[in-house]
């Protein structure tokens, strides 16, 4: 219950400006009874960002079935944790304190992107300049996952439906395909 109210709050006055009353008021209840469940809101910023990444990293680890199903349940968990989704990938990236929260996601997708390139790619060349540009590739992807997500969330009218989104970040994936092949 805290986490939801907390999570909005923070979305709307930012992890670092929002209060402890401003949170409780959110939640409908006094500042003691939340601090009886969070020393600190420090405590509780760190419980919202660790459920929300822990939610996304665990669909990172599910088998790869097919093109957009990862894409696909990383929006069903974004959307799930909608606020809290908007400040990991909104608030953390750049932040001093909370950015290890995004660094992990982003490494999540990472790995598992590389994973799926490993699998379906017969022959890589060895050399510095091919493995470079991979990592490159395979980091301007998983950037693009996740600004793909924040934007749909954020600005989209078909935020329910899937499809809608799998499509229009497939657009994008092959906009950016075009532009790297040229």
């Amino acid at each position: 219950m805290f986490i939801e109210h907390a999570s909005e709050a923070m979305k709307i006055s930012g992890i670092h400006t929002v209060t402890m009353e401003q949170i409780a008021e959110t939640a409908g209840v006094s500042k003691v009874v939340l601090y009886r469940y969070f020393d600190t809101k420090e405590a509780l910023t760190n419980e919202i960002l660790n459920e929300v990444t822990n939610s996304l990293c665990a669909v990172l680890q599910e088998p790869w079935s097919g093109y957009g199903s990862g894409m696909e349940a990383m929006l069903n968990v974004a959307k799930e944790h909608e606020s809290a989704f908007y400040i990991l990938v909104n608030q953390t990236p750049d932040d001093n304190i909370y950015g290890q929260y995004y660094e992990r996601l982003k490494s999540a997708l990472v790995a598992r992107i590389e994973s799926v390139v490993d699998a379906k790619a017969t022959s890589l060349d060895d050399n510095s300049e091919s493995k470079l540009l991979r990592k490159l590739a395979i980091d301007g992807i998983a950037l693009l996952a996740l600004n793909s997500l924040r934007t749909w969330l954020s600005e989209s009218s078909d935020i329910n439906t899937p499809e809608a989104f799998l499509a229009w970040h497939a657009m994008g994936n092959e906009a950016l395909a075009k532009a790297w092949l040229q």
